[in-house]
């Protein structure tokens, strides 16, 4: 049985008698304790802390938030509930058998010293029984970003430090010797390659008043945004002016007074807690990372999670402020590693060798071999085409070699070696997901996937706009159960081990990798559907101008992949629910109707009508924009009416 607070934390946190929670008895800061006792602990090292056995809680679980402009307690609220509902539906499936119990609730912000019952909660003592017995668990936030500690005198050569940064952050994620890196810059290059050709132009040239039509709409789209940006610039000029700054001060590293900040929260929870479990989100992680590897002279175990983690990024933009390894070849070194133009060489040569290299492939399957000689056919720089295509390979190995050993190592961020480490992230988070190659071996990745119980359209938004979104985080299975499953080992609940979180995360892991195989082999089946469909019409496709095709055909493939999987997959997931259908013929059912027919159909019916039916781009951009506008009009009166309301 469970004696629970009301979750309705933004609002006056009255405390019901039957809960078992006190909102008096103590002052409101995270710790529950007095003034001077606070501020004498924000003076003292953790090496001055009491002994592990007199200390109050047996587990601190310490809510890092990011950027933004969170209100002290939103953080906490987000995070908080999902974790221990969990934790208590952990304890009633395993052998346990307890009870979660909380005890003490604390309200308002945690830098200063007041109890006021109109303040969001921010803090909660929890007790967890099982049959060894009771564990104590203290829940806090840490409030890190308040409304004077962010402020800085603009510097303009600070911005443009800043700009370069993240520019330097863009390439180093296109660099990476990944599929997907490697199919967009090829992409990109058939894009520029095709511009301009007969057969291209062809596709645009049909039913002119349709693409009237088009170009119309997305004009009055633009004059509307246009319009609103005018209406709201001085508050985007503020929003934009505070994220920039908060992201300037993070970039001082040790110097910033945001980790100065998260430390004394750190450091006033470890004093309370025999162990401690930190859960932070985008900046949170970085601030964290950088505070506990300050710390020293905890005897007890420390756990970190990170969600859609800022750690990468900010490592990369902080490396401005280092200044060489000690030596003039190493700050040689660390100049370049900040230069801009190494960048842009380094991408222009990848580029264009990836780009020539598919070229020559497809010259290569075209050569009918009549002379008995490959070696006779010539590429683009009038050279044998075996060897543009060994130079092409050797050049592209060169370029990748020069960013793993020289750009790569430079940002590489050592595991620190005295606790465990774990971060999520989505694939589409433009933060968390961006630069997880700076992660050395000893911190744990784990890919976390959707939610389906979303809205079709929401799904689709959701996934694409706020991946990385702390509450969509926490609609996350795998993210909530590793989260809980820490909070129980840490506390020492019986029941709760290690094994069960890594077992979870390696099955995790190994299902996206089998995803990762399945799709790959969809999309070859996708490449012959295509080229026996055409084979049926006396088109015969030759194996070179698949080569030279597969470019769009990929792309369609994905766009195959995302409307199949983000919206009828969806409607699918609704329905099954609607009817009661168990997930395992739900998934089966998904496998048949979606996966297998749609990804596999949809990819080269689509290639086939954009290069054979004249007009069917026009009205394909005329449905698609047309249903643009009907979800914008749609999502309108549905706040008009929760507005009403």
């Amino acid at each position: 049985m469970t004696e629970d607070l009301s979750q309705n934390s933004s609002g006056s946190q009255d405390t019901s008698q039957d809960s078992g929670v006190s909102s008096e008895g103590q002052l409101s800061n995270p710790t529950g304790e007095n003034t001077a006792a606070q501020n004498n602990q924000k003076s003292q090292t953790v090496t001055n802390q009491n002994s592990q056995g007199s200390k109050k809680y047996d587990l601190g679980v310490l809510f890092v938030h990011g950027i933004g402009f969170q209100k002290p307690g939103d953080t906490f609220k987000t995070m908080f509930w999902p974790i221990k509902d969990k934790v208590e539906e952990f304890m009633n499936q395993g052998k346990s058998n307890g009870t979660v119990n909380l005890t003490q609730a604390y309200y308002g912000s945690g830098k200063y010293n007041f109890q006021i019952n109109n303040t969001p909660l921010t803090g909660v003592d929890m007790q967890v029984s099982d049959s060894n017995g009771y564990k104590s668990i203290a829940f806090r936030e840490s409030y890190w970003h308040g409304k004077n500690i962010n402020k800085q005198d603009a510097n303009f050569l600070d911005n443009i430090k800043i700009f370069q940064a993240v520019l330097r952050l863009f390439f180093l994620k296109v660099l990476q010797p990944r599929l997907s890196t490697i199919l967009f810059i090829i992409f990109i290059g058939f894009m520029l390659r095709s511009l301009g050709t007969s057969s291209f132009l062809s596709i645009f040239k049909d039913d002119g008043l349709q693409w009237v039509i088009v170009a119309f709409i997305f004009g009055l789209l633009a004059l509307f945004l246009i319009i609103f940006i005018l209406m709201k610039i001085s508050e985007i000029k503020s929003v934009i002016k505070s994220l920039w700054g908060q992201i300037k001060i993070s970039k001082l590293g040790y110097a910033s007074n945001y980790i100065k900040m998260v430390s004394s929260d750190i450091n006033l929870i470890m004093n309370e807690s025999k162990n401690i479990l930190i859960i932070s989100h985008s900046m949170g992680g970085y601030l964290v990372y950088k505070a506990l590897a300050q710390i020293n002279g905890f005897n007890g175990k420390i756990y970190f999670v990170g969600m859609g983690s800022g750690l990468g990024p900010m490592s990369i933009i902080e490396y401005d402020n280092k200044d060489g390894e000690g030596s003039i070849l190493g700050y040689f070194v660390s100049k370049l590693r900040t230069n801009i133009l190494v960048y842009l060489t380094l991408f222009s040569l990848l580029s264009v060798e990836l780009v020539t290299l598919w070229f020559n492939l497809s010259l290569f399957f075209s050569c009918r071999w009549d002379n008995g000689s490959i070696l006779i056919t010539r590429g683009l720089s009038g050279n044998p085409i075996l060897m543009c295509i060994f130079i092409n390979i050797t050049m592209i190995l060169l370029a990748y070699l020069a960013v793993f050993v020289f750009l790569n190592k430079g940002f590489k961020l050592g595991y620190l070696g005295k606790y465990s480490h774990y971060e999520f992230y989505y694939p589409a988070d433009l933060v968390g997901n961006t630069s997880r190659f700076v992660y050395s071996r000893g911190i744990n990745e784990a890919r976390v996937g959707g939610n389906l119980g979303l809205s079709a359209m929401g799904n689709i938004f959701k996934r694409v706009v706020f991946a990385h979104d702390m509450g969509y985080y926490m609609k996350n299975n795998t993210v909530v159960d590793s989260s809980s499953r820490l909070v129980g080992l840490g506390a020492g609940v019986q029941s709760f081990s290690l094994r069960d979180i890594e077992f979870d995360l390696r099955k995790n892991y190994r299902k996206y990798q089998l995803w990762w195989a399945w799709y790959i082999f969809l999309g070859i089946g996708g490449f012959q559907a295509l080229m026996d469909t055409l084979k049926a019409y006396n088109v015969p496709l030759p194996f070179y101008t698949v080569i030279y095709a597969g470019p769009m055909l990929v792309f369609l493939q994905y766009v195959s992949y995302f409307i199949v999987g983000y919206f009828f997959k969806t409607l699918i997931h609704l329905y099954c629910l609607k009817i009661g259908l168990s997930s395992r013929l739900y998934r089966v059912f998904s496998f048949f109707t979606i996966d297998f027919s749609m990804i596999t159909l949809i990819a080269p019916l689509l290639f086939i009508n954009i290069y054979g039916r004249p007009g069917f781009v026009s009205s394909l951009a005329l449905f698609v924009v047309l249903i643009f506008v009907l979800i914008i009009i749609a999502n309108y009166i549905k706040w008009r009416k929760g507005s009403a309301g």
